[in-house]
């Protein structure tokens, strides 16, 4: 008798694929080295990422940073801002890559990105003369720490202030030649 799919092998095939992935998978959470594995299972473990560890609670996760802006204007008032798009998913990861360049120990390159950031602000808020640039770590305890009472938050990680610069008329207005 022939399979869905026109081939009484192909159902096997697939199921027997499938096995293999999974077994590869439980490999990898139970943190087997493939390092030692033939050349063929340690590619195959590789290109599929089973070669590592499917940890939730890994000790290895690292906490995320968001960045929001609080812009100020003339008369006093606040408001927030943040970068994210929500044009596409891929604008959005962008972004989230350029955050996460803050994990870097470059203090300079810090504060490049925040001023251009905060460039971006005041170009968005034209009323605002102010703005901070706010970074803050999502602080996840551990195990130990989370069975004692205490829950993931937000805590400040980097701040830098920028204010505009005085703002100039695009051009003096120039003596007309008959009003000399």
């Amino acid at each position: 008798m022939e399979g869905i799919s026109g081939s009484p092998r192909r159902p096997r095939l697939v199921i027997a694929a499938v096995v293999v992935q999974l077994c590869f998978a439980a490999a990898g959470a139970m943190e087997l080295d493939f390092d030692h594995a033939p050349a063929l299972l340690a590619r195959y473990g590789a290109l599929s990422g089973t070669d590592s560890a499917y940890g939730f609670f890994a000790p290895s996760v690292g906490t995320q940073l968001q960045v929001t802006f609080e812009l100020t204007d003339a008369a006093g008032k606040t408001t927030t801002d943040i970068l994210t798009t929500g044009v596409s998913k891929e604008a959005d990861l962008r972004i989230g890559d350029m955050v996460a360049i803050f994990w870097m120990d470059d203090q300079d390159l810090k504060r490049s990105i925040a001023a251009s950031w905060a460039g971006r602000m005041l170009a968005r808020h034209p009323d605002a003369i102010r703005v901070v640039v706010h970074l803050d770590a999502y602080d996840l305890p551990t195990m130990a720490d989370y069975r004692e009472g205490k829950r993931p938050e937000w805590g400040p990680y980097y701040e830098a202030e920028f204010v505009r610069r005085a703002r100039t008329d695009a051009a003096p207005e120039q003596e007309k030649e008959g009003n000399r």
